[in-house]
């Protein structure tokens, strides 16, 4: 088996976006992210490999750095069967269609002002439509539950547990042969966190050969759960005392639900 992880989500937090081949010949895509903030024109280059041989999409959960380039994959040739728990299908088909909206409204709003200036030719066009989006969405798909094994092949077979990090989301052991031997490589898509009682809290993994694993906070050390209640308390409380009004700007899915 081959692994390769230089197609997001390596040295940079967004576009995760992994590929395994197999001896079999089969090749999967674990998620297929879109680029955020300052990497965000990493969207607009052609996938560094070829959609039309991907047999599987693996997608751990439904936030946009994790499935906001699904769409492109389909326009590039994917043909291949997408599996994901229901919760996650679910979300996704939300996200993937209000991100479209959003970028055609970008895309209109910039022409109309490039227009203006003669300089409409340097308007990039939205990555994909609603209708790329439906599209793929009608690709075959797999629907999984927690701890099942999924074959995908005479010698790869793979099962999602719980990540505890938004509704749906999931871990990936991935078990294969390799001359004989049965090996297994852990995904570990984005992990929850145990203090926050909103998800359950992440189901622990079996033993692995391999093991990729998120490290967004891997270099610092959060307070507990109870501190950070405290001082948004605290601020609230304080400014309104003072007359003031609190604007919460959040993240749309998991941290408005946490709040609320």
């Amino acid at each position: 088996m081959t692994i390769e992880i230089s197609y997001g989500a390596a040295e940079v937090v967004t576009g995760s976006c992994h590929m395994l081949k197999f001896d079999d010949g089969m090749r999967a895509l674990v998620d297929c992210g879109m680029f955020q903030g300052l990497d965000e024109y990493k969207n607009y280059e052609p996938l560094e490999f070829d959609a039309k041989r991907i047999d599987y999409l693996l997608v751990t959960h439904a936030h946009l750095d994790h499935v906001g380039r699904i769409p492109l994959l389909y326009k590039q040739g994917f043909r291949g069967t997408i599996v994901a728990t229901a919760a996650t299908f679910e979300l996704m088909k939300i996200v993937l269609l209000d991100t479209a909206h959003l970028m055609s409204e970008d895309y209109a709003t910039a022409y109309k002002k490039a227009l203006r200036q003669g300089r409409e030719d340097e308007v990039r066009p939205p990555l994909y439509t609603k209708e790329d989006v439906k599209a793929a969405l009608k690709l075959p798909r797999k629907v999984v539950k927690y701890g099942q094994n999924i074959k995908l092949s005479p010698t790869v077979k793979v099962r999602y547990k719980d990540a505890g990090h938004i509704i749906g989301s999931a871990f990936l052991e991935i078990e294969y042969k390799e001359d004989g031997i049965t090996k297994q490589v852990n995904f570990s898509g984005d992990l929850g966190n145990r203090q926050i009682k909103l998800n359950p809290p992440p189901t622990d993994p079996a033993a692995a050969r391999y093991l990729f694993i998120e490290s967004t906070y891997g270099d610092r050390l959060h307070r507990s759960y109870e501190e950070s209640v405290k001082e948004f308390k605290e601020a609230v409380i304080e400014t309104l005392r003072n007359g003031g009004n609190v604007l919460i700007p959040s993240f749309a899915i998991e941290r408005t639900q946490q709040l609320l």
